[in-house]
């Protein structure tokens, strides 16, 4: 009788995924106790996400866990590539894990990018892929006939990367403007670079790896999460 969301997993492995460096705050706990805890959380969520199956979560937890441990034990530089080399498998084995999902989100992107040529530097506003891209991926079809992405084709309302996202609504102008901010952001972290900056960039990074291959921005949590790691960010300023 108990059931859980029948939606897309991307939302609870996004949720995780934001919140998940802030585990830090427990392991650099002088208390073993609460050490142990924050190793423990930290674990239930590495496994949670793996069990979502949500592909975006899983780079995103790798791709922290993979600057983390490069940071604290990878110091000799064949182990730094060769860590490298199984995120890449990593990466592959994501990939053909639904094979037929990750080729649909290929389709999405290729129709996506024929958006942004249309527009490049304004873009086409806010709410206009949901508006447009039936359009685009019908003139697909019809200038490539049927293909591998002919059965994988669906109504779709979100191109499944913030950054292409950002490009169809604002243009170039609105993601160097994003990238600035980033930029900002850093800059923040370099002048004071304190524990507790680190991990709201480290998630900020998490998020931004899982909108590389998702859509994070759709549920409010990860809002909260980078509205509070901003300000952990600029506080000093």
């Amino acid at each position: 009788w108990v059931t859980g969301s029948f939606d897309n997993p991307a939302g609870f492995a996004a949720c995780l995924c934001a919140g998940f460096p802030f585990v830090g705050f427990l392991l650099s706990d002088s208390n073993k106790y609460i050490r142990y805890v924050g190793g423990l959380i930290g674990f239930v969520i590495v496994i949670a996400v793996i069990l979502s199956q949500s592909r975006a979560g899983i780079m995103s937890i790798a791709f922290i866990c993979f600057i983390l441990l490069n940071m604290k034990f990878f110091h000799k530089r064949w182990v730094k590539y060769l860590s490298l080399l199984c995120f890449a498998l990593l990466l592959s084995g994501c990939y053909w894990m639904k094979k037929d999902s990750a080729d649909g989100r290929l389709l999405i992107w290729r129709c996506s990018v024929s958006m942004v040529k249309d527009a490049p530097w304004l873009g086409h506003g806010i709410g206009s892929f949901e508006a447009r891209y039936m359009d685009y991926q019908a003139d697909y079809f019809r200038q490539y006939g049927l293909n591998r992405y002919s059965m994988l084709a669906d109504n779709v309302k979100h191109p499944f990367n913030e950054y292409l996202g950002v490009l169809i609504n604002f243009g170039i102008v609105g993601l160097a403007l994003l990238l600035g901010i980033v930029g900002a952001l850093v800059y923040c972290y370099r002048q004071n670079p304190t524990q507790e900056k680190k991990i709201a960039l480290y998630a900020l990074l998490s998020i931004g790896v899982f909108s590389f291959f998702s859509y994070p921005f759709t549920y409010p949590f990860t809002w909260m999460v980078t509205s509070l790691a901003v300000l952990m960010l600029t506080a000093d300023y």
